[in-house]
């Protein structure tokens, strides 16, 4: 065997910075493999990596810990015993004589990820302040310090809650173990209440069927580079909004405009619909699947009995009283990522044909009128009674049996002037 095609030895941790953990490790010793077919195929693929390592390995900031004791020399004797770890910046210790001044560090500094706490302490005790720490931080753990024969306590303190417990006279090694896996978990929980965070606040501004596209996106699969799909496009247009930009403070033109959607988007979602978008006074949702133009008409039945109940009970001056006009097609449909992959810019949407449709119908409608597409017509439920406005053009009846506002709710002083061409062809009212 030639000398060049022998396999190098497994990477050793590094003996600089052993705390940085075997991922970076792992991750330069891929990258300068000495066979290219075994390094990062791409820089997206590196840097992924790159990003992934740094992240289980240790963070840019000392660990903080709180030490709870009340003996004198504890700042000494932790000081002596982990002063290489303290000179690397690995740990960073705060120190109280007592669980009242243990709360008031916790309050100074809320980064404090593990507390090292003894029991028997003046004027607070252990187990007194371990029952209180969930006060100001529900995700530092405690691990308590006491000596062997005071086993009930220690139970005790368990039960309370704390994450472990070390005995004294204190055996460092140990002790050292015990922080490593205590600070393992409290960054994990951590990262997880951030992931949680994050996803929450995401998942209002993107809808959830577009999240669950986002991995093969964020791993550089060109499935997001577009495919035929089948399904329905809906265009719900708040009538007459733009003159209240003119009318009101902008804060409460505003909150007008969201009453709508509010009442409006859980009855596309209610009916498997995606939110694609807003635009403006208006928002374009989406139907796929099994059904979707009886869905999608559903969906329109539906929002008219909501907004027409609310603006029946609230009067003329309530944000519902607007009306909606509303367009829908159905047919082939483009889905795919478009915008500025480079920049950080992307948005899934769909595009074609039906989507420009629905837009023109939504435009057209008068205040609660449904246009519908001859091609959505054709493929809708016998069930849904679809007047002819003229050829290829259809409108949805507003009937009490499909949940319509009746004469006796809303549309009695709301649709008077709901004719096909009383908008003209500017959408947004």
């Amino acid at each position: 065997m030639r000398l060049g095609n022998v396999p190098p030895p497994p990477a050793t941790p590094s003996s600089l910075s052993p705390e940085l953990g075997t991922e970076v490790d792992a991750f330069f010793a891929r990258a300068l493999d000495v066979d290219p077919a075994r390094r990062f195929q791409s820089a997206h693929e590196l840097a992924s990596a790159l990003t992934s390592a740094v992240d289980e390995g240790r963070p840019s900031r000392p660990a903080k810990i709180l030490v709870v004791d009340d003996e004198p020399d504890i700042v000494v004797l932790m000081e002596q015993s982990f002063r290489k770890q303290i000179r690397r910046s690995v740990y960073q210790f705060l120190f109280a004589a007592d669980g009242e001044e243990a709360l008031e560090e916790m309050r100074q500094h809320p980064d404090i990820e593990v507390v090292l706490c003894d029991i028997n302490m003046p004027r607070m005790d252990g187990l007194t302040f371990l029952s209180r720490v969930g006060e100001i931080s529900s995700l530092t753990r405690v691990v308590i310090v006491s000596a062997y024969g005071d086993m009930n306590n220690i139970r005790t303190a368990m039960n309370r809650g704390a994450f472990d417990f070390i005995t004294k006279p204190i055996d460092f090694p140990d002790l050292e173990a015990t922080l490593v896996k205590t600070l393992k978990h409290v960054r994990e929980l951590r990262r997880t209440v951030r992931y949680t965070e994050e996803n929450g606040l995401l998942r209002m501004f993107v809808p959830g069927a577009v999240l669950e596209r986002l991995p093969p996106l964020l791993q550089g699969s060109d499935a997001m580079a577009g495919e035929w799909v089948d399904g329905t496009v809906v265009f719900i247009d708040v009538d007459a909004f733009t003159p209240v930009l003119h009318q009101e403070a902008p804060p409460e033109s505003l909150r007008r405009l969201n009453a709508n959607f509010e009442a409006i988007v859980p009855e596309l979602l209610a009916r498997g619909g995606i939110v694609d978008k807003f635009m403006g006074d208006a928002v374009m949702a989406v139907f796929r699947g099994p059904g979707h133009v009886d869905l999608a008409l559903e969906a329109c039945h539906a929002i008219h009995r909501q907004l027409g109940t609310l603006a029946s009970r609230g009067g003329e001056g309530a944000p519902y009283a607007h009306g909606v006009c509303m367009g829908l097609d159905s047919g082939d449909l483009v889905a795919g990522s478009v915008g500025a992959k480079a920049s950080g810019r992307l948005d899934f949407t769909v595009l074609g044909d039906v989507v420009n449709t629905a837009a023109r119908l939504a435009a057209r409608a008068g205040r609660w009128q449904v246009l519908v597409s001859g091609r959505a017509q054709a493929r809708a439920a016998s069930r849904f009674r679809l007047s002819p406005v003229e050829t290829g053009l259809f409108e949805l009846a507003r009937d009490e049996g499909h949940g319509a506002p009746g004469p006796d709710d809303a549309t009695a002083f709301l649709a008077p002037d709901a004719a096909p061409e009383g908008r003209g062809t500017t959408q947004g009212g």
